[in-house]
């Protein structure tokens, strides 16, 4: 069981590179973000996806620089950051997930 585990994540993350330029983290926030339809504070965001705050940040900052989400300040400073996913982020998340069930329906 764990070897197709990993044998799945290895798949996956070559071919979300490949074909989308993203890696499976990348995919996970933008997945996150899709489904919860409203922007995330970057703390919550990095529990919802099983990455520490500095690799969910790290993440989030290459995905803004891709045009995918953007990043602002929180209602409260307490918050700190709120990311948003952008129009192309939701594209971005629409063809990749495509790509996501293949490989599933692939390996599985």
């Amino acid at each position: 069981m764990a070897r197709a585990a990993t044998s799945l994540v290895a798949s996956l993350e070559r071919s979300l590179e490949a074909l989308h330029g993203l890696r499976v983290p990348d995919f996970e926030i933008l997945d996150h973000l899709v489904t919860a339809g409203k922007p995330q504070v970057l703390s919550e965001l990095s529990k919802q996806v099983w990455l520490s705050r500095s690799g969910t940040r790290l993440r989030v900052r290459l995905l803004a620089a891709s045009g995918y989400v953007t990043i602002g300040e929180a209602s409260s400073p307490r918050d700190g950051l709120l990311v948003s996913v952008t129009e192309a982020g939701v594209d971005a998340h629409a063809r990749a997930l495509a790509t996501v069930a293949d490989v599933v329906a692939g390996v599985v």
